[in-house]
C-alpha cells in the first residue's frame, strides 16, 4: 500500500505585475506561438514572455501593455497565473490544520478539509493570522491512489489593515533641476516635490509596508493599483476604490506598498487620480475623515518610530487596531 501523500496546489487567480526591462536588450517572446527575440518597445499585447519561477518551472507572462521609457528602462505590464506546490509527507498527513468554516475556527485532519474551508495561514513566528487577514480557500479536493490532492486559491486580505498603493504606481516629481519626471513610488524620497492637484508639494513622511508573500488584493484603474479602503477623489468626492465599479479587483504581485504625507496637500496624483495622503486633516467627510491616519497623530507616530527619518518600514502586524479600525502603529520592524 502506497504511503499517503497530500499535495496541496495553490492556484491563484489571474494577477497583474509590472516589470522594468532594459530598453537596449532583446528578450525572447512568443508571438502566436512563434519564438522571437525583440526589444521591449516592440512588445505588443498578447505576446508571451517566459520566466523561471521559484521552483525553476516556466511561468508565462502575457503582455498587457508597453509603458514609458524612464532612465533607459521600459515598463511592461503583464498578466500572470502562478502555481505553487506544497508537499506533505506521510508522517505529517494526519497533522491537523486550523481552518475557518462558516465563521467558526476549527482544527481538522487534512482528509476532513472541505471545499469552501479557509486554511488560516501563519507568519514566520507561528502566529496564526485571523480569518480576515490571510488564508487559503479550498476550491477542489480529490482522492487519487491513496493520495489526497487539494486545490486551493490563495486569498490575502491582510492589507485591509493599512491603506496603500503598490510600488509600481508612477508619480511625478521635480528633479534636481526642477524639471518634472516620472518615477515609481517605491523610489520616492523624503523632501521630493510630488505632483498634487494643486501643484508640486513636499513629501514629508513615507509609510512603507512589507508584503509577506508578495501578493495582495488591489483595485486597479489607469495605472493605479491601490488597496480597497484607501480613499481617492473620484467624480469630485472621496470614495473607496472597493466601492467603485470602474475599478477592477485583482490579486497583484508587487513589492512593498506605500502611503505618503505631503505638506499642505490632502492628495498626490497617480495619473489623473487624486490619492489621499496621510495626516490630511479632512473633517466631516464620511469616507476621508479618520481619527488616526487622517490626523497629525500618524505623522508624529512615523516621526518617533523612524527616529526622525520620516520613512517608516513596518509589517502589517505592526498596525494596531480595535473595533473602530486603525488606532496606531506599534513599532518599526
Amino acid at each position: 500500500m502506497s504511503s499517503l501523500l497530500c499535495v496541496v496546489i495553490i492556484d491563484d487567480e489571474i494577477s497583474y505585475i509590472q516589470k522594468e526591462l532594459s530598453k537596449n536588450k532583446k528578450f525572447e517572446i512568443y508571438d502566436d506561438g512563434i519564438k522571437k527575440e525583440i526589444f521591449p518597445k516592440d512588445f505588443k499585447r498578447g505576446d508571451i514572455q517566459i520566466i523561471k519561477g521559484t521552483n525553476n518551472d516556466d511561468v508565462p507572462l502575457t503582455v498587457i501593455s508597453v509603458g514609458e521609457i524612464i532612465n533607459d528602462k521600459i515598463f511592461i505590464d503583464y498578466s500572470v497565473n502562478y502555481r505553487y506546490y506544497i508537499h506533505i509527507d506521510s508522517e505529517n498527513y494526519k497533522n491537523p490544520r486550523i481552518i475557518l468554516r462558516e465563521s467558526k475556527i476549527l482544527t481538522v485532519p487534512v482528509e476532513e478539509i472541505q471545499i469552501g474551508d479557509k486554511i488560516i495561514r501563519k507568519n514566520f513566528d507561528g502566529f496564526e493570522y485571523g480569518s480576515e487577514l490571510s488564508y487559503y480557500t479550498i476550491i477542489d479536493k480529490k482522492n487519487v491512489n491513496y493520495s489526497t490532492i487539494v486545490d486551493i486559491r490563495k486569498t490575502t486580505d491582510i492589507f485591509r489593515k493599512v491603506p496603500c498603493v503598490a510600488s509600481s504606481c508612477i508619480v511625478t516629481i521635480l528633479d534636481g533641476e526642477d524639471i518634472p519626471c516620472d518615477i515609481r513610488i517605491n523610489n520616492i524620497k523624503i523632501g521630493n516635490f510630488i505632483l498634487t492637484s494643486s501643484g508640486f508639494k513636499k513629501v514629508s513622511s513615507i509609510l512603507e509596508t512589507i508584503i509577506p508573500d508578495g501578493v495582495l488584493k488591489l483595485y486597479c484603474k489607469d495605472g493605479l493599483f491601490i488597496t480597497g479602503k484607501h480613499p481617492i477623489k473620484y467624480n469630485g468626492i472621496w470614495q473607496f476604490p472597493s466601492n467603485l465599479p470602474d475599478f477592477n479587483e485583482h490579486h497583484v504581485y508587487t513589492d512593498n506598498i506605500f502611503s505618503l504625507a505631503v505638506d499642505n496637500s490632502d492628495n498626490f496624483l497617480v495619473g489623473n487620480i487624486e490619492v489621499i495622503t496621510l495626516g490630511h486633516n479632512i473633517k466631516n467627510d464620511p469616507v476621508a475623515t479618520h481619527d488616526f491616519i487622517g490626523t497629525d497623530l500618524v505623522i508624529e507616530e512615523i516621526k518617533i518610530l523612524s527616529h526622525d527619518r520620516g520613512h517608516l518600514i513596518i509589517k502589517p502586524s505592526n498596525i494596531i487596531r480595535d473595533y473602530s479600525g486603525i488606532i496606531g502603529i506599534e513599532k518599526e520592524i
